[in-house]
């Protein structure tokens, strides 16, 4: 239930104002018909105009963006594409955790591509803090630190609630489509028989379009695996080939209590299409492979940052309210130091700065991604483990005292072909890649005894500011502005080098995939 002339960002109760300082927290009831608000009284054209420019339709001031982005987009050399404002307090579960689950996953040893939904990431942990006895409990602790909101997690959890309703409304089927553009998305809490669901936890499944399913772990774990298996496979439109098992034997078993599952799936119409060509790809300083590439000339939005040395370049599809931001390192082998060095908020600092550059040819290799995460042992390794013990305290996800987390498994899929809506009139005779152009950067437009150089890795001249940009490394937080204007002579992005990118959602703004990507399959 929204007041008169609030917007569906507006909080609907004052308690969401408030700090989670009492003691228990229960789930919010649906509304009775005596809440509702009146009906609305018939004015004049000359009256509803004053009165609605006196109240205005425009969301709380903790989730408008800050001045500095506003004026940033506004400045650009075009306003064609909307702008993408996250809520500040909401960067935190909607991106730097997934942040912090790439950063565990590689520092446990794992080299694979690595492709997340930041949006459903958190989707998974809110179910659990939906779940909560109290608000002290351990678990609730545990969850508002892994989620960076431990000041208030209750709080953030209506807000995630408000920000998934608006992205998730159109689902009532798993798999939407939207201007050329399809979205899979899906969440389930599979749970055993002894673990019978509370009658309030199922309004979860009513606003959000959760799934929860009943199993019989205890007596048929594994047919109760090959059922799981077999759902997660047709919602990611059968992507994985037969033995690579989303959830694979001894994953499920007879004590398995409760299970969660998160799937998306997403490919869509460029805004413009591709030519494909072949070209290079280096999986490593040493390693190269030829890999089938799209190539478009026209203009893109793109800077660079010379905090986490990237080209960012954003890609948008036809449908204008999604797009896909490339972050390419300077050097062949800076996939690793830029995973170690990025935040949340140089992200979105990155994508603010995004500026429209034109006549720029981009070379990109075709995606085909597709990634399996078992977050269970990440999970643990990022403070959640009292999740998975008897002392979780789940009482507002089951009566019964023994509920507790056995598993989470999360899917991503991520296609990028070379189609689009609009032919371009540019790729007729595509150039070859240039071998004096510094990969995925710009290249200056001379080099001057006034303009001191320096010698990057690949040998190209890049110009180098005599006074570098300062910024606090522990916080993520810049002294100076560290993103340099993208050269005016700039002419190509080849992206041949692994890679980080993100899909970008507007309205609600959202960060739909995080991924790195080091080897094309």
């Amino acid at each position: 239930m929204r007041h008169r002339g609030s917007s569906p960002w507006s909080f609907v109760n004052k308690d969401d104002y408030m700090s989670d300082s009492a003691e228990e927290y229960v789930p919010a009831a649906r509304s009775s018909s005596h809440h509702r608000s009146r009906p609305r009284r018939r004015r004049s054209s000359s009256s509803f105009s004053s009165s609605r420019s006196r109240r205005g339709s425009h969301p709380p001031d903790s989730l408008m963006p800050h001045h500095s982005s506003i004026s940033s987009s506004m400045t650009s050399s075009t306003l064609c594409e909307p702008s993408f404002n996250m809520a500040p307090e909401m960067s935190g579960c909607l991106l730097q955790f997934a942040v912090d689950v790439c950063r565990k996953l590689r520092e446990g040893g794992d080299t694979r591509n690595l492709l997340v939904s930041p949006l459903l990431l958190a989707g998974m942990l809110v179910m659990l803090l939906h779940g909560c006895a109290t608000r002290t409990c351990a678990s609730a602790a545990a969850l508002g630190k892994a989620l960076h909101v431990h000041w208030a997690p209750f709080r953030m959890a209506r807000s995630y609630d408000r920000v998934a309703r608006a992205t998730l409304a159109p689902f009532r089927r798993p798999r939407l489509h939207a201007q050329r553009f399809t979205y899979t998305i899906f969440m389930a809490l599979f749970h055993d028989n002894s673990v019978p669901l509370a009658c309030s936890y199922y309004q979860m499944q009513e606003r959000l379009s959760y799934l929860l399913m009943r199993r019989n772990f205890a007596h048929d774990a594994e047919q109760c695996r090959l059922s799981m298996d077999a759902l997660a496979r047709a919602v990611s439109s059968y992507s994985f080939k037969p033995g690579a098992d989303v959830f694979p034997r001894g994953s499920v078993n007879e004590h398995s209590l409760v299970v969660l599952l998160s799937c998306i799936r997403l490919e869509g119409s460029w805004k413009h299409s591709f030519q494909q060509v072949s070209g290079d790809f280096h999986e490593t300083p040493e390693a190269t492979v030829t890999v089938s590439m799209m190539r478009h000339t026209g203009s893109f939005r793109m800077c660079r940052s010379s905090e986490l040395e990237v080209t960012v370049l954003e890609l948008p599809y036809e449908n204008r309210d999604v797009s896909l931001v490339i972050l390419l390192p300077q050097r062949l082998d800076g996939l690793a130091a830029l995973e170690k060095r990025v935040m949340a908020a140089r992200l979105l600092h990155c994508v603010a700065r995004l500026e429209e550059r034109h006549n720029m040819t981009v070379y990109l290799p075709r995606l085909k991604l597709k990634s399996v995460t078992d977050l269970g042992p990440v999970l643990k390794d990022m403070g959640l483990g009292v999740l998975f013990t008897d002392e979780a305290n789940l009482r507002y996800l089951s009566k019964a005292e023994s509920a507790h987390l056995s598993g989470a498994r999360h899917v991503a899929v991520l296609h990028a072909n070379r189609k689009g809506a609009v032919d371009s009139d540019n790729d007729v005779s595509p150039p070859p890649i240039s071998r004096g152009v510094v990969r995925g950067t710009v290249t200056p437009p001379s080099v001057s005894a006034s303009c001191p150089t320096s010698t990057t890795p690949e040998g190209a001249l890049s110009p180098s500011s005599p006074s570098s940009p300062t910024a606090d490394s522990s916080s993520g937080r810049n002294t100076s502005t560290a993103l340099d204007e993208p050269s005016r002579s700039a002419s190509q992005f080849v992206v041949d080098r692994p890679f980080m990118l993100l899909m970008l959602k507007r309205r609600p703004d959202v960060v739909l995939l995080l991924g790195t990507v080091k080897k094309l399959v």
